[in-house]
């Protein structure tokens, strides 16, 4: 299976304290494709090392090298597709809280390499993908670990 894998899963699978833990960890596990695009890199690193863990960092970096992780490298004209997602999106989210949400730029890179790879299956925590229409065909995002069958 071919799926999209969103930064909340990816540091979810690495940090055995976190809800879903052994869930996002075995969904990725048994991916047979893991994409994820440079921003996700990036985001996951970032927030690693905020929590003031490198060594996490490092080795989700090198989960990275050799291959776990597929990079999916968004074209120049992805680009301008993320910047329309980012205004379609903008303010429209629903969430708890008083202020709308609105989408983020990995989630938009996320939608938009997930239409080049023809592929509708995200690894994902974050609920947003509920509220964002895929690029390809009908229907929905499917929400792993969330979605998958008991």
């Amino acid at each position: 299976m071919k799926v999209i894998a969103d930064a909340s899963a990816i540091i979810s699978a690495i940090d055995d304290q976190e809800p879903f833990h052994e869930e996002c960890l075995a969904t990725l596990d048994d991916s047979s494709v893991r994409l994820v695009t440079p921003l996700v890199v990036a985001e996951v690193s970032y927030l690693l090392l905020r929590a003031g863990d490198v060594a996490a960092a490092c080795a989700f970096l090198r989960d990275v090298e050799v291959g776990y992780y597929t990079i999916a490298n968004p074209t120049s004209v992805e680009y301008g597709i993320a910047a329309d997602l980012l205004e379609k999106y903008d303010g429209t989210f629903s969430r708890k809280r008083a202020k709308r949400g609105t989408l983020d730029s990995p989630d938009a890179f996320n939608v938009v390499v997930a239409a080049r790879e023809a592929t509708k299956m995200t690894v994902t925590l974050d609920h947003d993908y509920r509220q964002v229409k895929p690029l390809i065909g009908f229907g929905h995002f499917t929400l792993l670990p969330y979605d998958a069958s008991p």
